[in-house]
């Protein structure tokens, strides 16, 4: 490849007129001998960005091919034209940044003076572009002169038009960091069409880097600082009626501005890499994805004719603790999912009566302000038939795989478009709450389901789930109940083991089940009774064999296909886990054996056998 830098050989070469000349000049004389380049029109264009460089900077991107100032004077640069990229974003009007370039001769006097035009552009306020430079020669090689950026108003004018220099860019700089961290939202791009001025007053003169002419990351801190308390929301939530439970606060992941917005953010700083990156200065409920907000996997496949919502990656559920009014300080200031319920959210749920609601809160200024949300009863009932939880109990079933208790709740969008979407929230205890009754048994069977979700997910898009069947809360009841493959070890007659082999029989213990055992050899126990194995699950059976043995478990399902796998112990008498490699998806399986190799008659107690997901 041809290097970028073309080394001065002597006075002739370095006498034509090259940007930073080997005579030591710090401003760009390049000669303007060739021809002038082809331009695009200006004419049609609803917004020109215009912007001036002397080629030493703004610096505002990293991954760029500049020249060093230690090369400035060993080096010089010929370019046949000067390329002029821009890149529009249109804030949170709608998310399809625009982009356009120009050509311009290299100037004489070695300043960069571009306009680039721009057709397909939202009528919105505080909407921002970013423009390109850079020197292009001959052979097509580049190098990097500078970038200026801005925040730009566009009218309904037939013709906009913005201007772009060192200072809309250090303005910019504040701009985004604010943005990033959420003080700044779809409020005030939408009511603040004097916002760039604003914080270009808020900005004054504050001290910025000499070589890069923009803002260090210590320097945007201390602005934002000085500047977000400005912009700084407190809200009071009411619930009516009241609930002491918890608050849950969300940057409203289905509204379209708070869509394209992040959007436009997300695709700025993931297409452009920052010379200077936002610092991370405070924390604004509701805003990031760390406490309420969400982020982006962009537009699901379309035409270019239409122009769907992006689609959330993350979504962020803010749960803060609420008895009675609650105020929360530096809230987002845009459009919020804000939901009360009676759910504390604790390891273990609370007792009905279950209550909840949430309301979609459109944004509001700087300041105080009031947010009510309304609730009702969040509970239905939800009968069961749970064969293996009747016989073995709810807190055994709670620790079998999937390890997610003995009925739990999620959502279900099918092939919906958030059905790739991840949603997770602030709690130290599970999202939903089921009450089982106590006892629990074929005539005791009714759940207390609370349908209230922390993110807001209509009911129809929820499921109920226990083992590894799952319901819509709307199925007909009783739902029937699979399960994992495992047993409690406290009803023998559920899966009424039978011996054979070695084995001579097989009754209930107080411990667990009593095998008695002929002599040496294999004792085998089976079950015909029909239960589900997980792929690769690992079946754990506790026992008290102090021998050496193998323990291997063989399952065949409907169509006399056989799975079998084996281990030892780590320790005589300790469980043992036999994995079961051979099972490759969820199989409903018609009989199981369990088999031990021994060394001597006796009793062997088989205490639980518990199904864990593999490692």
């Amino acid at each position: 490849m041809r290097a970028h830098f073309l080394r001065c050989i002597g006075v002739s070469v370095c006498a034509s007129v090259m940007l930073f000349g080997c005579s030591g000049g710090a401003k760009s004389t390049i000669a303007n001998s060739n021809p002038q380049p082809a331009t695009v029109p200006l004419s049609g264009a609803r917004l020109i960005l215009t912007g001036t460089i002397n080629g030493s900077g703004p610096q505002l991107l990293a991954s760029v091919h500049r020249p060093t100032s230690a090369m400035l004077h060993r080096f010089a640069f010929t370019f046949k034209s000067i390329l002029v990229q821009g890149t529009f974003f249109p804030g949170d009007a709608n998310n399809n940044p625009v982009s356009n370039s120009v050509s311009i001769a290299p100037p004489v006097s070695g300043i960069y003076t571009a306009s680039v035009p721009f057709s397909n552009v939202p009528v919105h306020s505080n909407e921002w572009g970013l423009l390109q430079f850079t020197g292009v020669a001959t052979d097509g090689s580049q190098i990097a002169l500078g970038e200026l950026a801005g925040i730009v108003n566009v009218t309904s004018s037939s013709t906009n038009s913005a201007t772009f220099s060192e200072a809309t860019t250090r303005t910019f700089q504040v701009f985004t960091t604010l943005l990033q961290n959420g003080y700044l939202g779809t409020n005030d791009l939408d009511s603040t069409p004097t916002l760039a001025s604003t914080l270009t007053t808020q900005i004054g003169a504050a001290p910025f880097d000499p070589t890069t002419h923009l803002f260090t990351s210590g320097e945007l801190t201390a602005l934002t600082n000085t500047i977000a308390p400005g912009f700084e929301r407190n809200a009071t939530i009411t619930a009516s009626p009241a609930t002491n439970g918890s608050y849950v606060i969300m940057r409203d992941y289905t509204n379209a501005s708070e869509l394209d917005l992040v959007a436009n953010v997300q695709t700025l700083f993931t297409s452009f890499a920052m010379a200077v990156q936002p610092p991370k200065v405070g924390t604004v409920d509701g805003a990031t994805t760390l406490c309420g907000g969400f982020s982006e996997f962009g537009q699901p496949i379309h035409t270019p004719e239409t122009n769907p919502a992006p689609l959330p990656a993350e979504v962020s559920a803010c749960v803060i603790s609420g008895i009675g009014a609650a105020t929360i300080r530096n809230i987002y200031g845009g459009h919020l999912l804000v939901g009360a319920t009676s759910n504390a959210f604790g390891l273990l749920p609370s007792a009905p009566p279950y209550t909840g609601g949430f309301t979609a809160f459109a944004g509001h200024a700087p300041g105080t302000f009031p947010i009510a949300v309304t609730t009702a009863s969040t509970q239905v009932p939800i009968k069961v038939t749970d064969l293996a939880g009747f016989a073995f109990g709810s807190t055994f079933e709670a620790s079998q795989a999937p390890l997610l208790g003995t009925f739990f709740m999620q959502n279900n969008f099918g092939a919906g478009l958030l059905s790739a979407t991840t949603f997770f929230a602030t709690t130290s205890g599970p999202t939903f709450r089921i009450m089982i009754p106590t006892p629990y048994s074929s005539t005791s069977n009714t759940l207390t389901v609370d349908k209230f979700n922390v993110w807001d997910i209509a009911s129809t898009n929820e499921q109920i789930c226990g083992g590894v069947s799952c319901y819509a809360l709307t199925a007909t009841q009783p739902l029937v109940i699979n399960r994992p493959f495992a047993d409690g070890g406290n009803k023998l007659t559920f899966f009424n083991w039978k011996a054979s082999g070695k084995a001579t029989s097989v009754t209930q213990g107080a411990s667990g089940y009593n095998v008695a055992v002929s002599g040496a050899g294999t004792a085998t126990i089976t079950t015909t009774v029909a239960s589900v194995l997980l792929p690769r699950q690992q079946v754990v059976i506790g026992n008290n064999l102090v021998t050496p043995s193998t323990w291997t478990v063989t399952a065949k399902d409907a169509s006399a296909n056989v799975y079998a796998n084996s281990a030892v112990p780590l320790l005589p008498g300790e469980p043992v886990t036999v994995q079961m490699d051979s099972v490759g998806n969820t199989v409903t399986r018609t009989q199981i054996a369990i088999s031990f190799t021994t060394i001597s008659p006796g009793v062997v107690t088989i205490s639980t056998i518990t199904a864990q997901s593999p490692l």
